[in-house]
């Protein structure tokens, strides 16, 4: 759709039928996808036909108009402004939605955002999976407790507490989430099968979250042994001059300690950026691949008002899905980074090794009782082993890591086949939804916003545009 308007400022003259507010829209099927796309005010620009169709609206009357238009009031005040100031921030956004028709029908979505070239696009589909109805229930607090005069910022406050009984540990990690779920269930229920790239986006969260397991792990075994080095020393001065080799021990000991803690460190910070980057790029990936098949039904379409250029709308969204094949990368990338990571630390606790058998043939050295060094030294083994097995079981996950995220980078390198634009005269003509014809009133007034002015949305027309 050519970014035009109609010539006069929209009037919302909608849900008149106010009989009907309380009835969902019938003709929402599971295989329905819809697109728009907005300028970056939340002037919508272009759409496909379900859109239209389920916004009951004529072209005429949605060209131009704020998408704020098909809001319902039952939707949370915070999830709009958790939504779009996501979006203003660059960085795609999932929400579940509940929309109104113009006659005043409800239809639930699951709407994906992305940022483009002038604005942005969003591509819906129908929540089946089974967090959706803990979802409706988790919306009708938050809109209650607004109605009772919960700020926004409250509301936030409140979503983010209530994110936990969904096993997320934040709001990045719940979209995250939610879109795989939905997107499964929604193959599921059309009897496709998985989805490679989901399927392997939930191997790749599920290497990364062990990595992070056995990250924790020696912190923790770390802690159990922070005194060892100290202790060490002061039962080697019951020997005097004899032990002064285990107290150079037990000193080197202290250092190299120090330097499995800096390492661990640094790889938790690795890691932390690492699960950053993938709930944030593993939710734009999976709502690019849902993004591809809504693109192809959206260049199905025939018939479509004047203005429509599918040339157009594939140059603004191909660039995006090649950005989300270039943050597959910086994944690669931090998976990398934490392999190089785990390498220097199993050489540190191999110093660890050589450190506790020089320690163990001086204290066999030692004449009388050296209980106390003995107990310490089988401690020391007792961390080392446990390290060992920590190191070696993230060094699998990483490998593992690396190869799914090479298959992801691979999956997202070229353009896939339904982004590119075929032209009008390769379009197929599988037709899906009622179609406008010539002559009509919104093809005439379609017609007509081509060399119209754009027309600037209403005053807060972005206090929830989506």
């Amino acid at each position: 759709m050519t970014d035009s308007a109609p010539k006069t400022p929209f009037k919302d003259t909608t849900f008149k039928d106010k009989t009907l507010t309380d009835q969902e829209v019938s003709d929402f099927r599971i295989d329905d996808l819809f697109m728009s796309r907005t300028d970056e005010r939340g002037v919508i620009l272009s759409g496909n036909q379900t859109f239209q169709r389920l916004s009951g609206f004529e072209w005429d009357e949605i060209l131009g108009a704020p998408h704020k238009v098909i809001r319902h009031p039952d939707m949370p005040k915070c999830i709009f402004r958790l939504f779009w100031d996501t979006l203003k921030d660059g960085r795609p956004v999932g929400a579940y939605v509940k929309n109104r028709s113009k006659q005043g029908r409800y239809y639930w979505v699951f709407a994906i955002a992305l940022p483009v070239e002038g604005g942005y696009v969003s591509v819906r589909l129908k929540p089946t999976s089974n967090v959706f109805d803990r979802i409706r229930g988790m919306y009708a607090e938050l809109v209650e407790a607004e109605r009772n005069g919960a700020s926004i910022e409250e509301g936030l406050e409140a979503l983010d507490g209530s994110l936990g009984k969904f096993g997320c540990t934040s709001y990045r990690d719940a979209m995250a989430a939610w879109v795989r779920s939905e997107i499964a269930a929604r193959r599921v229920a059309l009897g496709r099968k998985p989805d490679p790239v989901l399927r392997g986006l939930e191997e790749l969260k599920g290497c990364v979250l062990k990595i992070g397991k056995e990250l924790a792990d020696i912190g923790a075994t770390f802690e159990s042994i922070r005194g060892t080095p100290t202790n060490l020393r002061i039962q080697a001065t019951r020997f005097g001059d004899k032990a002064i080799t285990i107290q150079i021990i037990s000193q080197n000991y202290d250092v190299l300690t120090k330097d499995i803690e800096a390492a661990n460190k640094t790889m938790s910070g690795i890691y932390q950026d690492l699960l950053r980057v993938l709930d944030e790029d593993s939710f734009g990936l999976a709502a690019v691949s849902l993004l591809h098949e809504a693109f192809r039904r959206f260049e199905e379409e025939n018939s479509l008002p004047d203005g429509v250029s599918m040339e157009q709308e594939a140059k603004i969204i191909q660039p995006h899905t090649r950005n989300f094949g270039a943050r597959a990368d910086v994944m690669l990338k931090r998976t990398e980074d934490l392999v190089t990571q785990v390498h220097q630390l199993q050489r540190i606790v191999s110093g660890l090794a050589v450190a506790r058998v020089m320690c163990r043939i001086e204290e066999a050295g030692l004449s009388g009782d050296s209980g106390g060094i003995a107990d310490i030294v089988r401690r020391l083994l007792e961390f080392q082993t446990k390290v060992m097995g920590c190191i070696e079981n993230i060094d699998t996950e990483c490998r593992n890591a690396h190869r799914l995220m090479i298959k992801l980078a691979a999956n997202f390198s070229d353009t896939p086949d339904e982004m590119k634009p075929r032209g009008d005269s390769d379009r197929r003509k599988a037709a899906r939804e009622p179609r406008l014809k010539g002559g009509t009133a919104a093809h005439a007034a379609a017609t007509s916003a081509k060399t119209a002015p754009r027309a600037r949305p209403e005053a807060g027309a972005m206090d929830g545009a989506w």
